[in-house]
């Protein structure tokens, strides 16, 4: 049985010292059917020339649009978006740039899904990363109901979910509405209020930088 095709999307800004890392570790992943889709949002930086040095994976700089807020959450949601147009996998995973993951990230994600044939939506668990010597792991959410979401839920690169539940739901992750509500915190409301399917592997796959 074919395994299915898994897009990784990377939302990318002004983060020129963390491009490489994060697209190796994309690319070690032992889940070998994979396409990696890196979105540059018009970075000022060598983001984009870095990430272009790379031929295995597709690389956009988008043109970046005009948001009255003066917080980044519709950027990212619009970089992601960008991404998924361009995208073909059944599966997506989010991955912002300065952030990377474990080789074996994807690979689980995969199992889950076939595994759970209903799920839409999967959470892995961070690793908050300082540096190489200083890296902590983080019990984000015990599921005590629905009232005890926020603020414990994983950060948007530990997002991984399929294709037509992304789709599902582009029309509620571009309101306008709620200009500080991060992509990470719509769709894990979304997931969990309305779909009632909110599920964290218990497992670390992801690293979350903190610069």
């Amino acid at each position: 049985m074919k395994k299915p095709l898994v897009s990784i999307l990377i939302a990318s800004y002004n983060k020129e010292k963390y491009v490489k890392r994060c697209i190796k570790s994309c690319l070690n992943q032992t889940y070998k059917n994979i396409e990696i889709i890196f979105v540059d949002d018009s970075s000022r930086d060598n983001s984009y020339k870095f990430a272009s040095e790379f031929k295995k994976i597709k690389t956009y700089k988008k043109k970046r649009k005009k948001f009255n807020s003066k917080f980044n959450t519709f950027y990212q949601i619009d970089n992601f978006i960008y991404g998924l147009r361009k995208s073909k996998g059944k599966i997506i995973s989010f991955l912002d740039v300065d952030d990377f993951y474990k080789n074996n990230k994807i690979k689980n994600i995969v199992q889950h899904f076939e595994k759970y044939g209903k799920s839409k939506i999967l959470f892995d668990k961070p690793m908050i990363y300082f540096s190489k010597k200083k890296v902590l792991k983080k019990n984000f959410y015990k599921d005590k109901g629905r009232g005890s979401l926020w603020p414990k839920f994983p950060p948007t690169s530990c997002i991984s979910l399929r294709r037509n539940f992304f789709l599902k739901i582009l029309n509620e992750l571009k309101n306008k509405k709620f200009s500080l509500l991060a992509i990470d915190f719509r769709i894990a409301v979304i997931s969990k209020v309305i779909f009632n399917d909110f599920k964290i592997l218990n497992k670390y796959l992801t690293f979350y930088f903190q610069d």
